[in-house]
């Protein structure tokens, strides 16, 4: 990982029609306003419906409830999947993040690279707590 590159987005279900570059309908409009209303930092949330419909049939592992209530993509734990080479990414991001909260004043980008350090932050003391020996 050189320099990571942060989205965030919403993930829904329901109606959709595509049909070359015309696409619409309930799911997208959903996705798009979850995306645009709620995801605010670089993450990606899912709708409520799609969790209350597939239940135990989602991957569990690889969501986390947010501080919102909003069930969340858990990039870090994906980070770390490869775990040698996951902890060199993870040491990386955890630089890039920190390098910006010292070179920006800009309050909009600091507020996402703060919720993005505290998220660390707790991942490190749960990883920690997993395993003691590291």
């Amino acid at each position: 990982m050189k320099k990571p590159i942060l989205s965030r987005g919403g993930i829904a279900h329901g109606q959709f029609y595509i049909d070359g570059d015309i696409m619409f309908g309930k799911a997208l409009t959903s996705a798009y306003l979850l995306e645009s209303q709620n995801a605010k930092y670089p993450r990606i949330i899912m709708c409520n419906s799609l969790i209350k419909e597939y239940g135990n049939d989602l991957c569990y592992r690889l969501l986390f409830e947010d501080n919102d209530c909003f069930q969340t993509v858990d990039f870090i734990g994906s980070l770390l999947s490869g775990y040698n080479t996951g902890l060199k990414d993870f040491l990386i991001f955890q630089q890039h993040i920190l390098g910006v909260l010292d070179s920006t004043t800009d309050n909009a980008v600091r507020e996402k690279y703060i919720y993005l350090k505290d998220k660390l932050k707790l991942f490190h003391k749960h990883f920690k707590e997993v395993n003691p020996n590291i």
